[in-house]
């Protein structure tokens, strides 16, 4: 218990000799949520304590207390990545987000309508087609469903193996678009496969943007068929080989945005 104490002092003194600006619970609330990726290392607040109220492990004791972060980030072997690499400023806001978890924010929903009638939040699904053949546009849709404006920071781009076979037919979610709360914007996509061999073709589509996550993405699945046309991969709730592609491909954008709808 000394020890423990001793540590809190001096975590109190460092934090009192370090000049910060006034504590910031929104921009709190994105270190909390995406600390990995903000501060390029391998864990993030959110994967121990989970999503604010309640959280685990006391953490509420450091509501507006950047000193009890400090000490957590010094002391826990969990926090070893995060060490020397969130500045006074970010542990500051943590606190400050921590004491405030209701603070209003953007909250970034990805949705896609595919030409077949079904609906996703993972996937645009858009058959059996035939190679050289044009499929019917499906739409990927970006809403902000939070308080506050978000901000789109690129241009859409298609990613993946199989990306020359996907074409951006249109889009509405053009880099500096700011989404208002209640706001969405949609993209166009069509599937046209190459002529050859036929099976599944897979894509991504991604935009990124200035809420937690940095990227909206969402797949892109279609079939080149050489008869006649199949029903759509994963209609029927399975995934086939698009599970480990995702894995793969995806991980980093998608299992981030998850986790912060989880935790708001």
């Amino acid at each position: 218990m000394d020890g423990y104490l001793k540590l809190t002092a001096f975590a109190i003194a460092l934090w009192s000799a370090t000049p910060v600006a006034a504590q910031d619970a929104l921009r709190g609330k994105r270190v909390y949520l995406d600390t990995a990726r903000l501060a390029n290392a391998s864990v993030s607040c959110v994967d121990c304590h989970l999503g604010l109220p309640p959280g685990l492990f006391g953490i509420g004791r450091a509501a507006n207390n950047p000193a009890i972060v400090a000490n957590a980030l010094n002391t826990i072997p969990q926090l070893t990545p995060l060490r020397g690499r969130l500045s006074a400023q970010d542990i500051a806001d943590v606190a400050a987000y921590i004491g405030n978890p209701g603070v209003p924010s953007p909250t970034l929903r990805v949705s896609a309508q595919s030409p077949l009638g079904t609906q996703s939040s993972d996937r645009l699904d858009f058959g059996a087609v035939l190679p050289s053949q044009t499929s019917a546009r499906g739409t990927v849709r970006l809403a902000n469903d939070g308080a506050l404006p978000l901000q789109l920071t690129s241009n859409v781009r298609i990613v993946g193996p199989n990306m020359a076979e996907y074409l951006v037919a249109d889009s509405g979610c053009a880099a500096s678009v700011t989404l208002a709360a209640g706001q969405s914007c949609e993209i166009g996509i069509t599937f046209r496969p190459a002529s050859g061999s036929g099976g599944l073709r897979r894509a991504a589509v991604q935009t990124d943007h200035d809420w937690v996550g940095g990227t909206a993405a969402i797949a892109l699945l279609g079939t080149a068929e050489s008869g006649a046309a199949n029903p759509p991969v994963g209609t029927s709730g399975g995934g086939g080989a698009l599970g480990g592609w995702i894995l793969a491909i995806l991980l980093a954008g998608l299992t981030r945005w998850s986790r912060s709808a989880a935790a708001r």
